[in-house]
C-alpha cells in the first residue's frame, strides 16, 4: 500500500477551482458512486472524505470545542489529526468515512456540508472525496481502466504502472476542482491493484487519492 507521489502537491501547490457550496460537491460525490453502481461493484463500497486545512491556534481551540462537545454523529466516522506549525498554526486533517453506499449516507454527508462546523472552518478547504472497493472476479485491470476512463470521458495525463499496480490521473468535464501537474491539471485519479488472484481493489477519487491504496 502507498501514497501516490502526487500528494506531496497538496503542501507546496495552489488550490485552483470555485468556492465550495453543497450542491455542486455532493453532486461530485454522486457521480464517483455511480460509476461503482452501474458496474454492480457498489456491494462492499467504501466511501472516504479528507479535508485539508490550517487554522489559527485560537480558531482551533474553537474548533475542538464545538467538534468535541456540540457535534451529533451518525452513521458517518468523523476523525481528525491536529499537527502543530510554525506561527501559532495547527494543521487539521479531517477524515470521513463510510463502510455503505446508499442515499441515506449521502444524506448525511449533505447536513454535514451544510453544518456550522463546514461553513466556519472548511468551506474554503481542500477537499478529497473517493471511493474504493474490492472486485472479485476474472477480469483485468487494463479492463478496468478502460471503463473508467470511459464513464468519465477522461483525458488521461499520467501513468504509473508496476507489477499488480496502476495509478493512473487526467482531467475530466466531471469535476470542477483540480490542481496542477506539470503545466497542466488533473482532477480525477484511480487505482488497481491486485491483492490475491483475482481479486482487485478499486480506488477512484478527485482531484487526487490522498488515502492509501
Amino acid at each position: 500500500m502507498r501514497v501516490f507521489l502526487l500528494i506531496v502537491m497538496i503542501v507546496s501547490t495552489t488550490w485552483y477551482g470555485q468556492e465550495k457550496n453543497s450542491d455542486p460537491f455532493i453532486q461530485e460525490i454522486h457521480e464517483l458512486s455511480q460509476f461503482f453502481i452501474e458496474q454492480e461493484w457498489d456491494e462492499d463500497l467504501h466511501f472516504r472524505l479528507i479535508i485539508h486545512e490550517t487554522l489559527t491556534n485560537e480558531q482551533y481551540e474553537d474548533f475542538q470545542k464545538r467538534h468535541d462537545h456540540n457535534y451529533q454523529f451518525e452513521t458517518l466516522i468523523h476523525s481528525y489529526e491536529a499537527i502543530q506549525l510554525e506561527g501559532k498554526r495547527v494543521k487539521i486533517i479531517y477524515d470521513i468515512q463510510s463502510f455503505e453506499w446508499d442515499d441515506n449516507v449521502l444524506g448525511e454527508i449533505e447536513r454535514f456540508i451544510n453544518s456550522d462546523i463546514f461553513r466556519l472552518y472548511f468551506k474554503n478547504s481542500n477537499l478529497y472525496p473517493c471511493f474504493q472497493t474490492q472486485i472479485n472476479d476474472n477480469i483485468s485491470s487494463n479492463f478496468i481502466s478502460e471503463k473508467v476512463v470511459n464513464f468519465f470521458n477522461i483525458t488521461v495525463k499520467n501513468k504509473l504502472i508496476e507489477n499488480k499496480f496502476q495509478v493512473i490521473s487526467g482531467s475530466t468535464h466531471f469535476f470542477e476542482q483540480f490542481i496542477p501537474l506539470n503545466n497542466d491539471k488533473i482532477n480525477i485519479q484511480f487505482s488497481f491493484r491486485e491483492i490475491d488472484g483475482t481479486i482487485k481493489m478499486v480506488t477512484i477519487g478527485t482531484p487526487i487519492l490522498v488515502i492509501e491504496y
